[in-house]
């Protein structure tokens, strides 16, 4: 399984939040991806999401990815910088220390 990591800097209620969810499911799908898990955490812009795929992704393919399914350009930005640098997993964080202390990977 890989987990790619989303950063929403939007603000949604339920309804939005539950069609986000659907859409970026339906976008793995569309992908050839096998979706099996999700969490995220609200923050003080938006959210941080996590989703499960069951297929071991190279790093590469994390990063377009998690761009295609809506993450922060400035981070996706950062993020191909780092795998072109050859530092990708050590950076591809969200919430690194929230991560830590909530027990979350």
């Amino acid at each position: 399984m890989t987990i790619v990591k989303v950063d929403i800097d939007v603000k949604m209620d339920k309804e939005l939040l539950y069609k986000f969810v659907t859409t970026r499911f339906a976008i793995m799908r569309a992908l050839n991806y096998t979706p099996c898990y999700y969490e995220y955490k609200e923050t003080s812009k938006g959210y941080h999401f996590w989703f499960g795929v069951e297929e071991e992704l190279s790093d590469k393919e994390i990063c377009d990815l998690q761009f295609l399914l809506g993450d922060d350009h400035h981070r996706c930005r950062f993020n191909y910088l780092r795998f072109d640098a050859g530092c990708f997993k050590q950076f591809n964080v969200l919430f690194s220390k929230k991560l830590k202390n909530n027990n979350i990977t």
